[in-house]
């Protein structure tokens, strides 16, 4: 069968397609550019108000998004799909609305597509999930730009993870899923505690459920900062978990696209469950 491929081209088509054909229940933001200069959409679905530009504060958000890594493009493919899924199901999670970002590094798939298959870096070779404030000191990693592991000349310095920093704050985001792979894992416990700590294991373990994928601690595990998950948990107080689809090496083959999209095809419905407890809780103290 060969590399799964979904190209940005292939990803712009797909949005359009949506946009026209759920028009009412869909709206496509330009959420900014690459450092290359593509555009960079963002898909916001759900919420009981409808996404029409309203600013209503009783709307709880969730932030979702794939393709922050070049090579990493199946994920792309898969939230597209998830969108779909929701618009063509008329699905309604309450006050839930869905802020999705299908390939946050474009340039990178494409340079991962057409020149180096192991790209993971941005078009001016900043590994983007290394780019993020919240461990950015003490990461060491490459000392230059690269395909993989160099964190940048400053925390935020890349527009493709300013695109993140400027969603999260325009809107109250009630939880963050950042889809990478591989190894059918998901990460949690980026070094907080309390209660933040515990609806952070909460939402790891709900997510287990459905997906069938085991839990890693970060901590006990080491891992590297400076990531998405590690800048929402650490400075903005939200809790974000990282799910790692696949078995294989990336880019993942095609045969496992329908694996994978069955294990997360209720990913949505739990997060949003996950959120709406968290309120009533909340609001019952």
């Amino acid at each position: 069968m060969g590399i799964f491929v979904y190209s940005y081209a292939m990803m712009m088509q797909d949005i359009e397609w949506l946009r026209r054909k759920y028009e009412s229940r869909l709206k496509v933001r330009l959420a900014g550019r690459s450092v290359l200069g593509r555009e960079i959409p963002e898909l916001i679905v759900g919420g009981e108000e409808g996404p029409q530009g309203r600013t209503d504060d009783t709307l709880r958000h969730v932030l979702i998004h794939a393709g922050m890594h070049g090579r990493e493009y199946l994920n792309c493919a898969l939230v597209m799909r998830q969108t779909e899924d929701f618009l063509k199901e008329k699905a309604g999670y309450g006050k839930v609305c869905f802020h999705v970002l299908p390939m946050v590094n474009p340039d990178g798939v494409e340079i991962c597509q057409r020149h180096d298959a192991l790209w993971k870096a941005n078009g001016r070779g900043v590994d983007l999930n290394r780019n993020f404030d919240a461990g950015w000191e003490t990461y060491r990693g490459q000392k230059e730009p690269g395909g993989i592991g160099y964190k940048g000349e400053r925390p935020g310095s890349e527009p493709e993870v300013q695109v993140i920093l400027d969603i999260e704050k325009k809107h109250s985001i009630a939880a963050c899923i950042s889809y990478h792979s591989t190894g059918s894992i998901i990460y949690w416990d980026y070094g907080c505690t309390g209660k933040l700590k515990k609806a952070e294991e909460r939402l790891a373990g709900v997510l287990a459920e459905v997906t069938g994928y085991q839990i890693r601690s970060t901590v006990k595990r080491r891992a590297d900062e400076a990531g998405c998950s590690d800048y929402f948990v650490q400075k903005c107080g939200i809790p974000a978990v990282t799910i790692e689809t696949g078995r294989g090496k990336c880019p993942l083959e095609e045969t496992e696209f329908g694996r994978i999209y069955e294990e997360n095809r209720r990913v949505w419905e739990k997060t949003a469950l996950f959120v709406r407890e968290a309120d009533a809780e909340a609001a019952a103290k």
